[in-house]
């Protein structure tokens, strides 16, 4: 998402990546497409501090503060880095609901498990930004967009031929 803000909006972009292969790639990656001047990368885990950032335009999450497993904690150490009348953006997955019976459970426990990841019921961040006097103006329901690419994907891992795996997968 770095990239593609700091394209599309020609803003400059401050990306955190904790582990160090993604860090280094998303470096590279960057340089070659030619915005290393607009996109900088830090290899800072968000948990641990704001890494000196401040005055913030826009507080940016997609698809990363689903490994977060305290909303509350890591609002509290990022929102006042946000400057007055600043942002607060984020795509992820989440629960509508909680889990009804085991076998659902396990199914939510496993997909934690295998993404790395606190699936947490959206009401808990909306709460969280609510407390913490973020206003919460747009939610979109994006479950029967995901379940039709899952549904895709097992569809094309099907029939995908055996023995297509290179090492590096």
């Amino acid at each position: 998402p770095a990239r593609v803000l700091a394209q599309a909006f020609g803003c400059s972009v401050v990306g955190i990546e904790q582990d160090q292969n993604r860090y280094e790639a998303a470096v590279r990656l960057t340089e070659r497409v030619g915005l290393a001047s607009r996109v900088t990368f830090l290899r800072h885990d968000a948990l641990s501090g704001t890494a000196g950032l401040e005055n913030i335009d826009v507080l940016w999450g997609q698809s990363a503060w689903v490994h977060f497993p305290n909303p509350e904690a890591f609002l509290d150490l990022w929102i006042p880095t946000i400057r007055p009348r600043g942002r607060v953006v984020m795509s992820d997955a989440f629960l509508l609901r909680e889990p009804s019976g085991s076998e659902e459970r396990h199914v939510v426990r496993s997909l934690e498990t295998l993404w790395g990841a606190h699936l947490l019921p959206i009401n808990r961040w909306q709460s969280a930004l609510e407390t913490r006097r973020c206003a919460v103006t747009h939610v979109r329901d994006y479950t029967s967009e995901a379940q039709a690419h899952f549904r895709n994907c097992l569809s094309v891992s099907s029939k995908w031929p055996n023995g297509m795996v290179t090492p590096a997968e």
